[in-house]
């Protein structure tokens, strides 16, 4: 039982770990959309659904070095 209680954890650590990761690899992708053009913000923004704040605030949590351990998050 402790086994499969034990890889049940690991499992859940592993995919939370790959959510993270396509999450700051969407919106790094997004922050390199939104800095090409005047209004690729709001284009952004239309296409998407979100609000120009939120990919704001998403572009720049997710844009910081990740080499510096910290990612902004706020949660």
């Amino acid at each position: 039982m402790e086994a499969a209680l034990r890889q049940r954890a690991d499992r859940r650590d592993e995919a939370d770990r790959l959510k993270e990761e396509a999450e700051a690899e969407f919106w790094r992708a997004i922050d390199e959309l939104r800095q090409r053009y005047h209004g690729a913000q709001t284009d952004i923004a239309e296409v998407t659904q979100y609000t120009r704040d939120h990919i704001f605030k998403q572009s720049k949590r997710y844009a910081a070095d990740p080499q510096d351990g910290d990612n902004g998050d706020q949660r």
